[in-house]
This record gives structure tokens, sequence and C-alpha cells, in this order.
């Protein structure tokens, strides 16, 4: 049995989508939202314009699917590229970036110091998430993209 290719027109439209969801974000965050705000960290304003861009397009595929506008195999991948994104980014980026700045804006900018402590952290992070699984019955140790969003969400 052949598998039907992917239309290239659909697949066209979710990558200028994603760009231009991602663009429009970078804009905003740099002119508007924070223009008088010490926000000049590259990796912040790329940080908030790839979360908004994962949001959105999560919401933009939960409309399109719903009115039946694109492919049902393309949606299936871009919703779990999109939701494995703010996955990686709940559960490794934001934290490590979280604690990276704070510490270099307490310790005179040390980047090794740093990394060490956010290299630290990021594991303890992930088990004070594993621990608050039981507040929910979550007591499998499994890596699904299920467990991993309900655990995160306590």
């Amino acid at each position: 049995e052949a598998v039907a290719p992917v239309p290239w027109v659909q697949a066209a439209f979710l990558v200028a989508s994603h760009t231009a969801s991602f663009l429009f974000a970078h804009w905003f965050f740099d002119r508007l939202l924070y223009r008088d705000y010490e926000v000049k960290q590259r990796h912040i304003q790329l940080l908030f314009s790839l979360t908004f861009t994962a949001s959105s397009s999560l919401f933009e595929l939960l409309i399109a699917t719903l009115a039946g506008a694109l492919e049902p195999r393309l949606c299936a991948i871009a919703w779990s590229v999109d939701h494995w994104t703010l996955i990686a980014l709940a559960y490794v980026l934001l934290p490590f970036c979280f604690v990276w700045t704070s510490v270099r804006m307490m310790w005179f900018g040390s980047r090794r110091f740093s990394a060490l402590c956010a290299t630290t952290a990021v594991p303890a992070f992930w088990y004070v998430v594993f621990l608050s699984g039981a507040l929910l019955q979550l007591d499998s140790l499994e890596i699904s993209a299920d467990l991993l969003v309900a655990r995160i969400g306590v």
C-alpha cells in the first residue's frame, strides 16, 4: 500500500505560517513589549518567539483540523513537531536559560559557573516535576508526550 505524498502547497503554507508567526513574535517582543526594558539578551527574545510560534501554531492546527483545511497526515506531523517543541522548551531550554541568566546576573557574568549551575539545576527540576506527578497519580516512568504535559501542568 503506497503512502500518499504530502501536499506541497499545504506544507509550504505551514512553513510560511510558522515563519511569519516567529517573525511577528520577535518584532512584537523587540519593538513593543519590552522596548523600554532591559531584555536585550538575544536568547530570551528567541525563546519568546519560539514559544509563541509553537503555541499559536497549535491553535492554528486545531482550527485547520476542525475546518478540514489541511491533510490529516500533515496536521499530525506539524502537531507532533509543535507539541514536542513546547515540551523541549518546558523541560530543557526554559529552565536551563532561567538558571543560566539568573546566575550570570548575580555572579558577574561567569559563563562557566552559570553553565555548571544550570546543568545541575535542570535534572533537579526534572525530579521535582516527576514528584509532582504523584498529585495526579502518575506513577509511570514512561516518557510519552501525554505524561510529560500532564506532569508539567501540575
